[in-house]
């Protein structure tokens, strides 16, 4: 009952988590991107709570054409860099060139980076802390800040600005995207940092697996990305009990050097489609389910320090939700980042 005596405020509220979920998880499902830096991307989705989405994001910003977020997401994979098999670790923004000739134990293996989603009512601005423990293994942590903005009930627009949902990601290489294909586990944990109320988070903990598939054809380079999210507690979002339904998201690409090595230019696609949701106890219509289209350029600047540009374009959009809105806006989505 309390959903229909508030459905404007917790609407919104949901729109903007949803959002937060779409570009976190793909964040943190690693990709590879200046949104997707260092390799963590996911299937690209923004964040998730009670609202539409990106990510992995992924901040799914965050993906690029190593390609970053299940959303909420984000990788730990050797992005674009051509390295040999016998190197000691990954090299994830490392240019092509460079990366051939880098020796096996002086490649760095911590990174950190900014990536930042911007649109017109949500901006993630995110930093991926980065470690390889060698080129088979390694994690990474995401750190957003959140700007979302609301209706202040007056006709004007507020905004709220915080620490977004915080993940942590372990991630699994098997095999070489130059001899066979490299596959890559992810395995993410969402926690409730952001503050649900101001549409700064999702309220909720979230566990997420995904599978990841590089492959090199030729000069093109070809990722393939699917996972699966699913909360594990039911957050009180402005006095209302939530119940988030699984998450499962997805994303395509494609990326080939330009007329020159350092220079990168990728497109992909990315889904993801979220299963019903329940406040009070009560269902929220239809699941959400989007796809978007992303083009990124790549440009590695610096031996193992990349950015990365890119838009990303919603295609298609249903969601079901009472009052809610199956428009959503263009986000461009710019990164930096280092390996040291």
């Amino acid at each position: 009952m309390r959903v229909a005596l508030r459905p404007e405020p917790l609407t919104r509220v949901f729109h903007a988590a949803c959002t937060f979920f779409v570009l976190l998880v793909p964040a943190a499902a690693w990709g590879a991107s200046a949104t997707v830096n260092f390799g963590f991307t996911g299937s690209g989705s923004q964040a998730a709570a009670l609202v539409a989405p990106t990510e992995p994001v992924s901040v799914g910003t965050t993906n690029a054409p190593v390609y970053k977020t299940v959303q909420t997401s984000t990788e730990l994979d050797t992005s674009n860099a051509q390295q040999s098999d016998t190197s000691g670790s990954a090299t994830p923004t490392e240019a092509p060139s460079a990366a051939q000739q880098a020796p096996a134990k002086g490649v760095p293996r911590n990174g950190i980076g900014v990536d930042a989603s911007l649109s017109p009512d949500l901006k993630i601005y995110n930093i991926p802390i980065t470690h390889n423990f060698n080129r088979n293994f390694g994690i990474q942590i995401n750190v957003p800040v959140v700007t979302a903005s609301f209706d202040d009930g007056s006709g004007g627009i507020g905004k709220h600005t915080g620490l977004g949902d915080v993940s942590l990601t372990f991630k699994l290489r098997i095999g070489s995207e130059n001899r066979t294909a490299a596959l890559y586990t992810l395995l993410t944990a969402k926690f409730a940092s952001g503050d649900a109320d101001k549409g700064l988070g999702t309220g909720s903990y979230d566990l997420s697996l995904t599978e990841k598939v590089i492959k090199r054809l030729g000069d093109f380079r070809c990722t393939l990305m699917g996972g699966v999210t699913q909360p594990v507690n039911k957050p009180t979002i402005l006095g209302s009990t939530v119940e988030y339904g699984t998450n499962i998201s997805y994303m395509a690409a494609v990326e080939h050097t330009l007329a020159i090595p350092e220079l990168w230019l990728g497109a992909r696609a990315t889904g993801m489609h979220s299963f019903q949701t329940k406040i009070d106890g009560i269902g929220l219509g239809n699941a959400l389910t989007t796809v978007d289209v992303t083009p990124e350029l790549n440009f590695y600047f610096k031996r193992y320090s990349a950015i990365n540009l890119g838009v990303t374009i919603p295609v298609y959009t249903d969601y079901g939700l009472p009052g809610g809105s199956t428009t959503r806006d263009l986000s461009v989505n710019v990164g930096i980042s280092t390996l040291f």
